[in-house]
């Protein structure tokens, strides 16, 4: 087990808790937007920022993938704590000025506009999608592209390989700013992209031989089935019909 403070509270955790699981634990709130619990956590959104200081060093690090150590301090909401995340939420707020889940964490650390350029955009590049679709359903249909030179564009950008993705919707489940948006209508599932690339994809639902209703793409159904071996005719059936 390991024991440490955080804003003075003294707490027993697990060897390899993070910062965030320990707060979590001590009843102790700190933002987050990147972050998901079943995803492993990259800080990209900087928000969690909290100040530690161990074995007579201090800094400042992401509370959601910062391991808790035996001996740690650690200060959610120290001055300078606070300033680092409205400066966060302002660069985000700029980049998605219409998001209701930025304009609530803005509304929350007292930040009521941004002083840097607005942008017109949903996409904050957390790569929740991202890692789900590579971690979680294994399809790989999400692409991460870097900004630089050598890739020969300005800004980083999130894209779906339309040859790859399977329509499942994980992408949307996980995306805090509904920058990818899912429709079922009749036979169709429309799984749309709005921003910085805006992607359109259509997918062909699976209809159920009892009741005929249509209940999932018939491309994820057959992923399933190559990846597990499980024969095409279980998915004959919907869900419910299976009961």
């Amino acid at each position: 087990m390991v024991k440490m403070t955080i804003d003075n509270k003294v707490i027993e955790i697990p060897e390899g808790t993070t910062i965030l699981e320990a707060a979590e634990k001590a009843h102790i709130s700190i933002p987050t937007l990147c972050y998901h619990e079943d995803l492993k956590p990259i800080g990209s959104c900087r928000l969690c920022t909290v100040e530690v200081n161990h074995n007579g060093k201090s800094g400042i690090v992401t509370a959601c993938n910062y391991p808790a150590a035996d001996g740690m301090t650690v200060t959610t909401n120290s001055e300078k704590v606070i300033n680092l995340r409205k400066m966060a939420v302002e660069l985000l707020l700029a980049q998605c000025p219409q998001s209701e889940t930025i304009k609530q964490l803005a509304h929350r650390l007292g930040v009521e506009k941004a002083r840097f350029e607005v942008k017109t955009q949903d996409c904050i590049l957390c790569q929740r999608c991202f890692k789900a679709c590579h971690e979680v359903v294994g399809a790989d249909a999400i692409e991460f592209t870097t900004k630089g030179p050598d890739v020969g564009i300005d800004e980083a950008f999130i894209g779906i390989n339309k040859d790859k993705c399977i329509g499942c919707g994980s992408c949307t489940y996980v995306c805090p700013t509904a920058a990818v948006k899912l429709t079922d209508a009749g036979s169709k599932r429309i799984l749309t992209l709005t921003s910085p690339k805006r992607q359109k994809l259509e997918f062909t639902l699976k209809q159920c031989k009892k009741c005929g209703f249509y209940w999932a793409p018939e491309k994820q159904l057959a992923f399933i089935c190559k990846t597990t071996g499980q024969p095409a005719e279980i998915f004959d059936l919907c869900p419910d019909c299976r009961d």
